[in-house]
């Protein structure tokens, strides 16, 4: 499939599926570190963003939340606790607050990931959504009651499939409880060279 082409609904993956490169969360780690405590992950997948998770902060204690069963013997390795459920309706266990809540969520249901996410406890939120999700008529009422504190925006597409880079741009919306919300920051993230 040539670069930038978007698939028609109908021919997406099921559960709106589709890995995050390593490079894309490891350039917002190079940039920012979530608070301490624990990390959430509530759209686990195939747990590539835990294993960056792992590598960079070892000591620190990751959960799982992933819709799809299929995923859970991976998860098992990269993760601490696993729930096989839909975070949606998900409930997080008591006296847990999260350090973060680090995802990238099927972007059909982004905004009912952003919203859930921001009623777990936690001190902050990043969620990995396409750069024209700060417009649409319909999230106005959204980004004026939830307004971000930092949006960290990818140098280049990720490519999800493998075939390609995406036909769009993507940027990391971070919700810092640590940081004054009236103040938003732009960041711009490049992948590392090695």
């Amino acid at each position: 499939m040539p670069q930038g082409i978007r698939l028609p609904k109908e021919q997406r993956n099921d559960g709106d599926f589709y890995p995050t490169p390593y490079w894309v969360l490891q350039s917002l780690l190079d940039q920012w570190s979530p608070p301490l405590g624990p990390v959430l992950e509530p759209a686990a997948g195939s747990g590539n963003l835990l294993r960056v998770l792992r590598r960079q902060y070892p000591d620190v204690e990751l959960h799982a939340v992933e819709l799809m069963s299929e995923h859970a013997d991976i998860l098992k390795l990269s993760s601490d606790h696993l729930w096989i459920h839909d975070f949606l309706t998900w409930a997080p266990p008591e006296n847990v607050e999260y350090g973060a809540i680090i995802t990238n969520p099927p972007f059909s249901l982004a905004q009912y990931f952003v919203e859930k996410a921001l009623t777990v406890p936690h001190r902050a939120v990043a969620m990995l959504l396409p750069l024209n999700f700060l417009a649409s008529r319909k999230r106005y009422a959204f980004w004026q009651t939830h307004p971000c504190t930092t949006i960290a925006v990818l140098s280049e597409r990720p490519s999800f499939n493998g075939a390609g880079t995406a036909a769009q741009d993507y940027a990391w919306f971070i919700w810092d409880d640590s940081t004054d919300s009236l103040a938003q920051h732009i960041i711009h993230l490049r992948r590392r060279s090695n």
